[in-house]
């Protein structure tokens, strides 16, 4: 729990008070009041940062139908979470990692599932042309056989580091150019691209076993 200044605290007393306006009141004092489970400081706090929210989930996600739910996560998050912010001043650099986390959650849980085309070969320089990703509702025609290679692909990608696992999931399962990922993660373009090869190949091999007893 953040430790609280003499004047946080007299905020944190006059709060408690119907007479404040929480509307008044600085972030930073918002955000002690939340941290000591503060409801009405909680609303004010997510009153003044909804646009950011909406607007980033949009940017992470523009097609996505279920951007509202993952709205309602981000909320849940902070208000489970707020307390492990040391420093209020860095509150939006935190606000903008729960939602980015949220959205990869997302991806990851998606019981629709595609599956990665790991034979095919691949131009780093062919920017333009987007490599072959096959629906797991198709195929394998036995179930058994798609849940086995879904769970060999699950496993693969969580040996991945973060970074490398994220740039996989948003090029090859949600389809973002490199300069949108490179946007999303704050890396340059040259980063991602590296990252993304990188990240094919480790899963091609840790795979390579299993597909090599499929053949």
């Amino acid at each position: 729990m953040y430790r609280h200044s003499a004047n946080s605290v007299h905020q944190l007393e006059l709060s408690r008070s119907t007479s404040v306006n929480m509307a008044e009141l600085s972030d930073r004092d918002l955000i002690i009041l939340v941290q000591n489970q503060h409801h009405l400081a909680f609303q004010q706090l997510v009153k003044r940062n909804q646009s950011f929210i909406r607007a980033y989930l949009y940017q992470l996600a523009p097609d996505s139908s279920e951007r509202a739910d993952l709205e309602q996560e981000v909320l849940l998050r902070i208000w489970r979470f707020i307390g492990s912010l040391k420093d209020p001043a860095k509150f939006k650099a935190w606000l903008r990692q729960i939602t980015s986390n949220v959205f990869y959650d997302s991806l990851r849980k998606r019981s629709a599932l595609k599956v990665v085309s790991l034979d095919e070969s691949y131009n780093e320089d062919e920017e333009s042309t987007s490599r072959d990703i096959a629906d797991s509702s198709a195929v394998p025609e036995d179930v058994m056989q798609r849940e086995e290679l879904l769970s060999e692909i699950e496993s693969a990608l969580s040996k991945l580091p973060d970074q490398f696992r994220t740039s996989l999931i948003l090029r090859e399962m949600h389809g973002l150019s490199y300069e949108e990922i490179a946007k999303l993660t704050h890396s340059e373009k040259g980063t991602v691209k590296s990252r993304v090869s990188r990240a094919r190949d480790k899963v091609q091999n840790s795979m390579s076993s299993y597909l090599k007893d499929c053949a």
